[in-house]
């Protein structure tokens, strides 16, 4: 949170990238929690000013899809 106020409400969304598939049990956030994979949501909640939240997961490219993106 680069502001100089809390930020409440906040929501990741993301999405599994077409040609992908997501590898189970990757998913990962440092703050909140996280429901999905299709899509992936992230209920932060709130920030501080200077607060943040990461998250990340792995996918698999599949076959014949490299040159999709």
């Amino acid at each position: 949170n680069l502001l100089t106020t809390t930020q409440t409400g906040i929501v990741i969304r993301d999405e599994v990238p077409i040609g992908a598939r997501y590898i189970t049990g990757t998913a990962f956030t440092s703050r909140g929690s996280i429901s999905g994979p299709s899509p992936f949501m992230v209920n932060v909640g709130s920030l501080p000013p200077g607060g943040k939240a990461v998250f990340h997961f792995r996918v698999r490219v599949n076959s014949g899809a490299e040159n999709l993106t």
